[in-house]
């Protein structure tokens, strides 16, 4: 009976220092790059934050969360080529002046106003 008490109160202890560690998985990333046939300024909005003055081509890498995004382009008559890829290799291309990007969870979107 004390054989079968100590090893129920082991598989216990481990069972719950296994529930507590932290699994080490890769997040999903997402890489944004914004061009433009020629050097073009342009304006960033995320969420709440703005980026003013940014020059083309401009590339950054985020872990994948829910974002929203505006891209400006300072001269509306030049079109910026937005490319997002995602780490499991999905891709969404946009060319507007003005594009909307979302991102939700595993899903991407975007719109644009020319």
């Amino acid at each position: 009976m004390k054989k079968l008490t100590w090893m129920t109160f082991a598989m216990l202890v481990i069972a719950a220092l296994f529930s507590f560690t932290d699994k080490q998985s890769s997040p999903d990333t997402i890489k944004i790059t914004v061009t433009a046939a020629v050097p073009t300024h342009f304006d960033m909005y995320r969420d709440f934050t703005t980026k003013r003055g940014l020059l083309t081509p401009y590339e950054f890498t985020m872990d994948a969360e829910d974002s929203k995004f505006i891209f400006k382009s300072e001269s509306l008559k030049t079109p910026l080529k937005i490319t997002v890829l995602r780490s499991d290799k999905r891709e969404l291309k946009a060319e507007w002046p003005i594009t909307v990007l979302l991102i939700y969870g595993s899903e991407m979107s975007t719109f644009g106003i020319d």
